[in-house]
């Protein structure tokens, strides 16, 4: 097989190759399979899918370093609940929930002055808006 098939194949479904043949796995049956404990699908589930929650998560914090670190947390997490995963969800969603949480557990700490992080010392921190208390 030659690098133009790899190209056109190059939507994220080939996984390795067994023997001649190469095995084409889609994200859900990865995800299954990661559910079931193969490290494997969720390293191949990491690479298809962290560039996404990297530019995401860049996009919100705007900060390299600070990116990476929130991706990491989130890869933590999605594989921690993977066993809690619906397998309603894909696997691009079940990232970005992960992703989602990983951000609001960094800004809580942020904004919370009992939790100190020495890159965030001088960085004020945000007071709630007049009259909110933070219940709905």
């Amino acid at each position: 097989m030659n690098q133009d098939c790899l190209s056109e194949i190059g939507n994220g479904m080939v996984t390795g190759k067994v023997g001649l043949a190469w095995v084409i796995r889609s994200d859900a049956d990865l995800m299954h399979l990661a559910s079931e404990g193969d490290f494997g699908a969720f390293s191949e589930l990491l690479v298809r899918h962290t560039g996404r929650i990297y530019d995401f998560t860049h996009g919100i914090l705007g900060d390299d370093e600070v990116s990476l670190q929130v991706v990491c947390d989130a890869c933590v997490l999605a594989y921690l609940y993977l066993g809690y995963a619906d397998e309603a969800l894909d696997a691009t969603t079940w990232f970005h929930l992960n992703t989602v949480r990983a951000l609001i557990t960094h800004l809580e700490k942020r904004q919370d002055p009992k939790v100190q992080d020495p890159k965030l010392e001088g960085v004020p921190v945000m007071a709630a808006p007049h009259g909110f208390n933070g219940s709905a």
